[in-house]
């Protein structure tokens, strides 16, 4: 699971481990239940990309074998890598992990949580498959990205004139029923038309462009031209 409720990794039995440090870490989930002791590890799995199957390199993970590997999204970004888990059905996200070189990786979601496919390597898959490193190696300190912004009254002044043209506020009616957009099919033409009143004339014209589909490809995780046709 990518989570954005995590402050560290933690890798387990869907991950094959590589190397363990000489240092330890206490876990602490719902209801203060705590892990006491894990050790951290590099650890290492096999899942999708765009270009095919990779092996992914995970650092500074703890290590409990028994369930499913858990990443922090912080710890990912703070590598550089660009977790976009916002759902592409319901909020027009791009659901998946684009890492630094290049790669970009699915993620599934079940019952509202994004996921990592991943299954253990072998030594073939060691040998053949590109490594792509997804966490540092250096000691992973969450803290030391914290940041307090109900403290910072700067903030409280940027963000009063914050807007957004993409969010439309009269959508809906006073019981919250959808209002669907009018179009007055009377106010453009295929090709012209002649809009006046009293005091202005305007010609609008309308032209049609060609677009290139290679142009969007980085929008399309670099799918074939002819698919985003």
């Amino acid at each position: 699971m990518v989570d954005r409720g995590a402050n560290g990794g933690i890798a387990s039995s869907d991950v094959r481990v590589i190397a363990r440090m000489d240092r330890v870490v206490d876990v602490t989930g719902i209801d203060n239940h705590q892990v006491v002791n894990p050790p951290i590890v590099t650890a290492g799995g096999v899942t999708k990309s765009q270009r095919g199957e990779i092996l992914v390199i995970f650092h500074e993970y703890a290590l409990i074998p028994n369930g499913k590997t858990i990443h922090s999204s912080l710890q990912l970004e703070a590598f550089k890598n660009k977790v976009n888990d916002v759902l592409i059905i319901a909020a027009g996200g791009l659901q998946c992990i684009h890492t630094i070189d290049g790669y970009a990786i699915p993620l599934n979601i079940r019952n509202d949580l994004p996921y990592m496919q991943l299954c253990p390597y072998t030594d073939t898959e060691w040998e053949e498959l590109p490594h792509v490193v997804l966490t540092s190696d250096i000691s992973w300190d969450p803290a030391v990205y914290d940041s307090i912004l109900t403290e910072d009254d700067t903030w409280y002044d940027a963000i009063t004139d914050y807007t957004n043209d993409n969010i439309s506020y009269d959508v809906f009616d006073q019981f919250g029923i959808f209002k669907p957009l009018a179009v007055n099919s009377a106010c453009i033409t295929n090709k012209t038309e002649l809009i006046s009143n009293e005091l202005h004339a305007f010609q609008i014209e309308i032209n049609q462009q060609t677009l290139d589909p290679f142009l969007y490809r980085n929008n399309f995780l670099q799918v074939p031209t002819e698919t985003i046709k």
